[in-house]
């Protein structure tokens, strides 16, 4: 996994801490990234399967690390692999990034 910046390059070392979780259904995923910014806004996209029954919430974060909230019916290591992708945008500056 990583995050493409504008650019079009490739950044590597993205990192997921271990998923957190109160109940089942309800996540909260914190990434670790190497963008220089301290600030982002960070957008979820449910990926489409409509069976899973996912909803993500957007958030916008001060920190080099970030968390994303996110419902849905799969079990937490699934959900981490199969749920949904996201975008971060860093100083106006649109990177991708996908969970996979």
């Amino acid at each position: 996994m990583g995050w493409v910046a504008a650019d079009g390059k490739l950044y590597t070392g993205f990192n997921v801490d271990n998923i957190s979780h109160k109940e089942l259904g309800k996540y909260y995923i914190t990434f670790k990234t190497p963008a220089s910014s301290d600030s982002y806004i960070v957008l979820v996209t449910p990926y489409y399967k409509e069976a899973q029954g996912v909803h993500a919430e957007p958030q916008v974060t001060r920190a080099t690390y970030f968390s994303v909230f996110c419902s849905g019916n799969k079990d937490p290591e699934e959900f981490i692999n199969n749920s949904f992708f996201f975008g971060v945008w860093d100083l106006g500056v649109a990177s991708n990034v996908s969970v996979s």
